[in-house]
């Protein structure tokens, strides 16, 4: 578990630094979910992994036996339903009366934003993130087009996504492309456990053994999503499309997550395929 330290020391580093005031207070809403069966609660960051990390919630709520029987799209598996916590104050209750296991997942942030592009962006699985921030993202960068065309939100370069990125306001970006630490108070929440996009099989094994589910439950191997070594290996083709000095504003735009978490930012190395 050495690891492991490491990233809770890490963080624990970098949040005694910082005034809490001026990191972002996000909702509740829809990210804390948790289950009192299994005692456990997952603060879920989109784009790393939620989506397969929900459907092992639906087990533990009792609606199926095992992820696989849940034969529906990956969207809507965020439609099913889901216990959230309201607010903080709740969940700090919730925390003190059911002892739950708390963690989350992160993921290097540069290849977060790649694989938000490309699943949202690029090719997506519905025109809906096209419309919404496609559109933006075209309107930002591009001009001559038609007002169906800008509506549309289609054909956005990775250079026009990253533009509209470094260019708008983080409370503004929508949380499949924005800043991870804007999205889970991870200054005023203590985790029990950081995952991590890198070691996520390994991960979830350890946090499924921790709340004594690993002999009824395993994290899916065969599961069809784009987050296994063919996502790092896919990002340097992307990352390598922009210059060093935007790739430097990226950065700073994304600087707490990548203190926080302990990512490293070396132009070369990531643009060589060596992100952790």
């Amino acid at each position: 578990m050495a690891v492991q330290f490491e990233r809770q020391q890490r963080l624990r580093e970098f949040c005694a630094k910082k005034n809490l005031e001026d990191l972002p207070q996000p909702k509740f809403a829809h990210n804390w979910i948790y289950s009192n069966n299994a005692r456990v609660s997952y603060c879920s960051i989109p784009k790393v992994a939620c989506t397969t990390w929900k459907k092992l919630f639906q087990v533990f709520y009792g609606r199926c036996q095992r992820v696989e029987e849940i034969e529906i799209s990956k969207d809507d598996v965020h439609e099913l339903r889901y216990k959230y916590h309201k607010n903080i104050d709740s969940y700090t209750a919730d925390l003190k009366t059911m002892q739950y296991f708390n963690f989350i997942i992160v993921r290097h942030p540069l290849e977060r934003l790649v694989s938000g592009y490309r699943n949202k962006i690029e090719k997506p699985f519905t025109p809906y993130f096209q419309k919404k921030d496609g559109s933006q993202m075209l309107r930002l960068s591009r001009k001559g087009l038609s007002e169906a065309e800008y509506r549309a939100g289609k054909g956005v370069t990775f250079h026009e996504y990253i533009n509209y990125i470094i260019k708008t306001p983080m409370r503004k970006i929508d949380e499949h492309f924005g800043g991870m630490i804007g999205l889970c108070h991870i200054c005023n929440v203590k985790y029990d456990f950081i995952a991590d996009m890198s070691t996520l099989y390994n991960d979830s094994d350890i946090i499924l053994k921790l709340i004594g589910w690993y002999y009824r439950l395993r994290f899916p191997r065969s599961s069809k999503d784009s987050y296994k070594k063919d996502a790092v290996d896919i990002a340097p083709e992307y990352i390598n499309r922009l210059s060093d000095d935007i790739l430097n504003k990226v950065y700073e735009k994304f600087k707490d997550d990548f203190e926080a978490f302990g990512y490293k930012f070396d132009i070369k190395g990531i643009r060589n395929g060596t992100f952790y």
